[in-house]
This record gives structure tokens, sequence and C-alpha cells, in this order.
């Protein structure tokens, strides 16, 4: 919508490039890798194309597609397929010291299957947005219950302001 999430990522890989000599990080991401090498053009960056989560569907942009998200979301939340297994052994071989998802939920369940310690920052989170599509779609009911034990799996969860939903015992930090 606006790359919010992604402008947020940047904000926090900068910081690490300032407090830590030679580092590496690898992007996953359905963006464009001009996105992230145009703005950290001092780190080393590899960026890696890859569906990281569904989101809404949208049929223009003020009206969601809620049948395809939906099914995407069936398909895509138990994450079985040859592109998601590629993105293992890349993890695998790079081995990475953390992962750092902010509000998708394919890097927590990575990092939670190889044993590498994940960080989750959000301000939403995807069950929070589909809360309000339950009562007309109860077919949103697991798929929010998959995303919820997803979460639950990180290592650290931090909530940044604006908050949608604020949970008492998690830490909660201005905007990045």
């Amino acid at each position: 919508h606006g790359y919010g999430h992604a402008t947020r990522t940047l904000a926090i890989l900068d910081v690490f490039a300032k407090e830590v000599n030679s580092l590496e990080i690898s992007i996953f991401t359905s963006l464009s890798k001009q996105f992230f090498e145009e703005s950290l053009k001092s780190i080393n960056l590899k960026v890696y194309s890859i569906q990281t989560d569904v989101g809404l569907i949208q049929k223009s942009p003020f009206e969601h597609d809620i049948n395809s998200t939906i099914n995407e979301l069936e398909r895509f939340l138990f994450f079985k397929n040859p592109e998601i297994e590629q993105t293992k052994k890349i993890l695998q071989s790079i081995k990475p010291s953390f992962i750092v998802s902010d509000i998708s939920p394919l890097g927590i369940f990575l990092a939670n299957h190889l044993k590498i310690p994940s960080v989750l920052i959000e301000n939403f989170t995807w069950d929070w947005i589909y809360k309000s599509y339950l009562k007309n779609e109860p077919r949103f009911g697991s798929l929010m219950q998959r995303l919820r034990e997803i979460f639950a799996l990180t290592d650290l969860r931090i909530q940044t302001r604006p908050i949608c939903e604020r949970i008492n015992k998690l830490p909660l930090i201005n905007p990045i």
C-alpha cells in the first residue's frame, strides 16, 4: 500500500549497519531488489525474491477480494511449496544469527523450524486485520488461529506505535 513495513525494515537495518561492523544482510521479500539496494548502499546486501505473507488481496485500492485472500492463505500458511523449501536451504547455507520479520509469518515459521532466533516487529498482525471479516466469513477463524500459532513461535516480539492491538507483556517502542 505504501511500503510502510519495508520502510520500517530499512530504518532498522540502517541502525544495525551503524552499530555492527562487516554486517551481512539477506532480505527475503516480494518487493523490488532496487528498493532495498538504493536505500542501503553501504551494506553488504543480498535480496531474495519470495512471497513472505498474503495480507489482503485487493480488486482495487478500495475493494478487497476476500475469497481470493482466503484461498491464498489456505495455500500459503502451511508453507509446503518448492519456493519455501529453497528458502530453507538458503537459510541453512547462510546460517543467519537471527531473523527479523515485520508482520510476516514466513520468517517466524522458518526461524522456528531451523532453530534460528527470531524477532517479530509489528504494529498489527494479520489475525487482527482478519477479525473484522470473521462475522461474514467464518473461514477466517482457522486461518487466524494458524497465524496466532506462528506469531507465538517468535523469540522476541516488539510492538511499535501507533499500535492497533496492545499486548501489555510485549515491549512497546515509538514509531521507527
